[in-house]
């Protein structure tokens, strides 16, 4: 079985930490899949080559692959706007044509599988078509719920993209219902969660000593938070939240990870807490120190009002973390009420409050619950598990396509 997987989300020296991809392609190869990677990386003229993150991109070009994982980083054309995001729908499928009928002289890929709907899965569908490869493409979030409502052009290329895929994966329930509407049902969707490292997150049996190493008081409760600080996050109820929890409980602290817009709000909370101690902001953080905050957290919140299934409440489950969480997306798919956790309106902080309260008020049911969404991460989402359901359905496309499935 020979698989290309198209993704603009892959690690490199510069982003090291984008590792999602990469753990679900380590997973295949593994079951013996051959499989191999072509990153898109926006192109830029010269003078916008020297600045922010077209350089990064023009660096990232340079490297041949990660982790033992073959890669290959091949340049499209991308306006600097934004808003001309489905222009380079355009742009990468014309680049995507060429570099994989190169690509194919030397790896005869069997089947394409590109993640994100727009702009890898637009692009994918179309030059798929023109080799005569079935394509897979996977629904992550952003891609269905957001960009598509950024005008009617990004909706026309996000639903060009589901509909002329041979299949599509979406991350939740939630997420396959929204992407069939898409293509008003005419092409099957199915379901593979995401895959956690069990390993990388796991419960701590010492959080005074997780937090020492972090520079934290030892003492008291840690509520942990982790996402782009944005309103879309829902990081201004979770400020809201915060500051009426903290009244009266100086034992009650907040680590916030990540980086956004609404930095600035909650250093000044942290301010009239009391201080940096009662709310830490680290900023962004690499993935194992995501881990070790973890290990040092009494739960994790997560407010956000619009998701697919986000990684970081799978990972918190795996750590042995309590979760508070919006029902939201797939989350409701994941996290159990009263067993593994709490769930609560998007845009609620009073809820929010509510919730946070009550788990941190019985430590003994917080464990219960960390217990048992350890367990619940454990049988249900492993990268193993994501990789045989991802090859089941290639073996099915495959088959249609009078195709040898055999690894």
């Amino acid at each position: 079985m020979r698989i290309l997987v198209v993704s603009h989300m892959f690690p490199s020296t510069l982003s090291p930490d984008d590792v999602f991809i990469f753990n679900q392609v380590k997973a295949l190869a593994d079951q013996g899949v051959d499989v191999r990677v072509v990153q898109p990386l926006p192109w830029a003229p010269w003078p916008l080559r020297l600045r922010g993150k077209w350089r990064r991109y023009h660096q990232m070009a340079r490297e041949a692959g990660w982790g033992g994982v073959a890669a290959e980083r091949m340049a499209y054309l991308h306006p600097p706007s934004p808003g001309l995001q489905p222009l380079a729908c355009y742009g990468l499928a014309v680049s995507l044509l060429r570099a994989l009928r190169r690509i194919q002289r030397g790896f005869d890929f069997q089947l394409i599988h590109a993640h994100t709907l727009t702009p890898d899965g637009f692009a994918s569908v179309w030059a798929g078509r023109k080799l005569g490869k079935p394509v897979v493409v996977s629904a992550r979030g952003s891609d269905v719920h957001t960009y598509p409502r950024q005008g009617a052009w990004a909706r026309h290329v996000a639903r060009q993209a589901v509909r002329g895929a041979d299949r599509v994966v979406a991350v939740s329930r939630k997420l396959a219902e929204e992407t069939a509407e898409m293509s008003a049902g005419a092409v099957p969707v199915a379901v593979v969660y995401n895959g956690v490292d069990t390993r990388l997150f796991a419960p701590c049996a010492d959080k005074a000593e997780a937090r020492h190493a972090l520079g934290l008081p030892v003492d008291g409760q840690l509520v942990l938070a982790v996402g782009s600080l944005g309103p879309e996050k829902g990081m201004v109820e979770l400020i809201q939240a915060f500051g009426r929890l903290a009244q009266g409980r100086p034992e009650v602290r907040l680590a916030v990870l990540g980086g956004g817009p609404l930095q600035a709000d909650l250093e000044a909370l942290g301010s009239r807490l009391g201080g940096g101690e009662r709310v830490h902001l680290p900023g962004v953080v690499s993935n194992a120190r995501v881990a070790a905050y973890m290990a040092a957290a009494d739960l994790l919140v997560h407010p956000s009002h619009a998701e697919g299934l986000p990684n970081v409440v799978l990972e918190a489950m795996a750590a042995g973390l309590p979760v508070v969480a919006t029902s939201v997306g797939g989350i409701p798919e994941v996290v159990v009420p009263d067993e593994t956790g709490c769930l609560c309106e998007a845009r609620d902080a009073g809820a929010l409050e509510r919730h946070l309260r009550r788990i941190l008020d019985d430590p003994a049911r917080a464990m219960e619950m960390g217990r048992a969404g350890r367990a619940r991460v454990v049988a249900r989402y492993g990268w193993d598990a994501n990789a045989r359901a991802h090859m089941d359905i290639y073996r099915e496309l495959l088959g249609q396509h009078g195709q040898n499935s055999s690894v």
